[in-house]
């Protein structure tokens, strides 16, 4: 447990995700290596970097093979898609480029015990970085603070876009909770109204790497399991449950790859991985070495060829599959493949964005799938400069894709010694970007140059303004007009001490931030801390109140389904820990000022850590890992407790 509040304490610190574009270039001096530290988390990531150069993939339906043009030229993407109909052999065709070129001067890995796999979105989501979302305009419209789904009576996940649900390790439907425990694999269903566990004998040992998130559908909840070495497969598991206290497992959904990402829109599961091959032991005439799989009720086997698409030169061999399901009867709605992978996923309730970068380019390849009762169609792909931190900062408003992006440019210096130029020093020069893209992913605006030396480390889109946090030794908190896409405006920049991992808004004019304190010489992160903005003048948005509180850590720097925020009774609550010491605390925002008005110990270290708190009607429940307490929010008395 120590290693892990290390882990998260060092990533607060350091927080330099973008590093990773640096140790890709084989040549890089040691210098720059030494004056640029990687944070443990990303060591894991740069290591699977260098076991597979980035390519970029994505789905398509169940049939052909196309070719996407080279250099992104959306005018030619959607036209070749229906025209080109390849086959397996085309696919095969590809991966032999990584068997006669070395891959890339040597850095792919010779044997599959070389890789190093890893949840790509596990990471990306919960770095202590960003949460966009908001409340936008138009077609899809991004969730408010906490998205309470069908009833306002209770609060549920915090969601990115309203209407699309996101996994959890709690669900409540306002009358039960259900909540999974990573620690003994174990499926709870707990009557909220009596704290009476109705069910906790539906183990999951035998769901290997298990992701500890699900879903809720009606009487219906979904399990993901995290492909590993041993199957390679990401699972989704469904179970029955109109009979609380007898759950039944009625479907078992498998795709090849690690799991990256997935949404659950309805009854209607998309589920995104990544699936990487061992192209040094793969074979022409056995497809299964090659071509993903996928079995559920209705389809088993290798996906069709024109299913596939392939982009000219792929520098990865690694397909993105995405796949959609009816967890209601267990079939398979639709499938697409792209070779190449994927690092972030966005899902709105009309398009899912794939987005992967591209170390050798310092680029971000995006592709967009129109998605609709389960079909998925890709139309359109497209590049940007630079790395995303993660889902949260993509978003989408009245057919318009909105990114921001932190970019690294290497600059090389050389020494020319008669026999050639020989390479003495890399720098890297880094800023920050708001990009639109249009339907096609064609750029038609952009505000650029932002922030040098600085990455992006939080993003909240809320209609025609953009909130964006960067941060190296103060925090500057940029506000962008996107009123006109085709010409953002820079409206303010506040600089404050300190960084928000998270940004939330939280009523008329206010914006929620939740992050770090940090000292303003170092930029060495310090203590917990939660801010107030007032953005009711998007032109001089000010800091209206913070509060430093006495913690050095918690998972809501780290994980925006961390977080309690409900508006509605303006209550702010997370876990939190300082110590030897874990404690549920609770917030409100009263009179222009920050009160703490709750916390409570947690008991064990342990419980400081995937905690959850949510509201049903008038009562608070904090849910561990060891049990449920539920308090009365009128002056926050214990209830009840429920120990598992």
């Amino acid at each position: 447990m120590f290693e892990k509040r290390y882990k998260n304490s060092l990533e607060n610190i350091s927080a330099d995700k973008y590093i990773k574009s640096k140790v890709l270039s084989k040549i890089e001096s040691e210098t720059e290596k030494q004056n640029k530290p990687i944070k443990p988390i990303y060591k894991t990531a740069i290591a699977f970097a260098l076991c597979f150069v980035l390519i970029f993939t994505s789905v398509a339906t169940i049939s052909g093979i196309n070719l996407i043009k080279n250099n992104f030229k959306k005018s030619e993407v959607n036209t070749e898609l229906k025209k080109q109909t390849n086959s397996y052999d085309d696919v095969y065709g590809a991966l032999k480029k990584f068997k006669k070129s070395d891959l890339i001067n040597g850095i792919f890995p010779r044997k599959e015990s070389d890789m190093e796999l890893y949840a790509i979105e596990d990471y990306a989501a919960d770095d202590g970085a960003a949460n966009a979302g908001g409340t936008n305009k138009g077609n899809n419209t991004s969730a408010s603070a906490t998205d309470t789904t069908a009833n306002d009576d209770y609060t549920n996940t915090n969601n990115q876009v309203s209407g699309v649900e996101e996994s959890d390790i709690v669900k409540t439907d306002g009358k039960y909770i259900y909540t999974l425990s990573a620690r003994n694999k174990e499926f709870r269903i707990v009557d909220a109204k009596s704290l009476k566990l109705l069910s906790n004998d539906f183990l999951l040992n035998d769901i290997i790497g298990l992701t500890n998130e699900m879903y809720l559908y009606d009487n219906y909840v979904v399990f993901l399991s995290n492909g590993q070495f041993g199957s390679r497969m990401t699972k989704a598991v469904v179970l029955d449950i109109s009979n609380r206290e007898k759950p039944k497992r009625v479907y078992d959904l498998e795709q090849s790859g690690i799991y990256v990402s997935s949404r659950l829109i309805g009854n209607k599961l998309y589920l995104i991985t990544n699936y990487n091959l061992d192209v040094f032991n793969i074979a022409k005439n056995d497809t299964s070495t090659y071509i993903p799989t996928v079995n559920c009720e209705n389809f088993a086997g290798q996906v069709k060829s024109d299913t596939i698409n392939i982009c000219p030169n792929p520098n990865s061999a690694e397909y993105t599959v995405v796949c959609g399901y009816n967890i209601t009867n267990g079939k398979l709605t639709d499938t697409k493949s792209l070779l190449g992978n994927s690092q972030n996923v966005y899902c709105s309730t009309k398009n899912i964005i794939t987005a992967g970068y591209n170390w050798e380019e310092e680029k971000t390849t995006v592709v967009r799938y129109a998605i609709s009762d389960g079909k998925i169609d890709l139309k359109a792909n497209g590049s940007i400069d630079g790395d995303l931190l993660n889902q949260f900062s993509i978003d989408e408003n009245d057919g318009y894709f909105r990114f921001v992006t932190t970019v690294d440019k290497q600059v090389k210096s050389y020494n020319d010694f008669g026999v050639g130029k020989e390479i003495v020093s890399v720098t890297t020069n880094r800023s920050n970007s708001l990009v639109i893209l249009d339907k096609n992913l064609e750029k038609v605006g952009e505000v650029k140059d932002l922030a040098p030396d600085e990455r992006v480390y939080s993003v909240r889109f809320m209609g025609d303004y953009a909130y964006f946090v960067t941060f190296r030794q103060t925090d500057p908190l940029f506000c962008v007009e996107l009123k006109d896409p085709k010409n953002p405006k820079v409206l303010s920049a506040l600089k404050i001490p300190g960084f928000s991992n998270f940004l939330f808004p939280f009523g008329e004019g206010k914006l929620l931030g939740i992050g770090m304190d940090a000292d303003e010489i170092t930029g060495r992160a310090r203590n917990v801390k939660i801010s107030m903005f007032d953005i009711s003048n998007p032109a001089d948005v000010k800091e209206a109140s913070k509060f430093v509180t006495k913690y050095y850590y918690s998972d809501a720097t780290n994980s925006h389904k961390a977080s309690l925020v409900d508006v509605k009774r303006n209550l702010i609550g997370f876990s939190a820990e300082n110590g030897n010491s874990g404690e549920y605390v609770i917030f409100k925002y009263e009179n222009g000022s920050f009160k703490n008005v709750f916390s409570v110990n947690l008991e064990s270290i342990d419980n400081a850590y995937s905690v959850r708190g949510i509201c049903i009607g008038n009562n608070l429940y904090i849910i561990t890992e060891d049990f449920i307490s539920a308090y009365d929010l009128d002056g926050f008395k214990l209830i009840n407790k429920l120990y598992f």
